[in-house]
Order: structure tokens, then sequence, then C-alpha cells
């Protein structure tokens, strides 16, 4: 195998690599947001209500 065909294999596995980092990277931010609104939505309760935390972990 010469240089410039494994310098090729390497850039599409690393542009491969880059995709699966980039779709992690989207779901941490979703998860981020959903998390965050389940934290305000603690703060805005009234202390009757059930935790919504608990709630969304119950569904699952």
């Amino acid at each position: 195998m010469d240089a410039a065909c494994a310098c090729g294999e390497t850039q599409e596995l690393a542009v491969r690599k880059l995709g699966l980092i980039e779709q992690k990277m989207a779901d941490l931010v979703a998860m981020q947001r959903v998390l965050e609104e389940l934290v305000q939505q603690c703060d805005a309760r009234d202390g009757h209500t059930t935790c919504p935390i608990i709630d969304v972990l119950a569904k699952d």
C-alpha cells in the first residue's frame, strides 16, 4: 500500500469518526436542553406537585 492510498483511507476514517462525534455532540446538547427545562420546572413547582424529573424518568 502506498502512502497516498493509506492517507486517503485514513482521511475517510477520520471523516466518519467526525460524523459520529458530531452526532453524539448533538445528542448531548438535546439532552442538556431537556434537563435544563426539567430543572426550571422543578424551580417553578409549588411543592404540591410531583417532581418533573422523576415523572420523566418513570415514563422511560
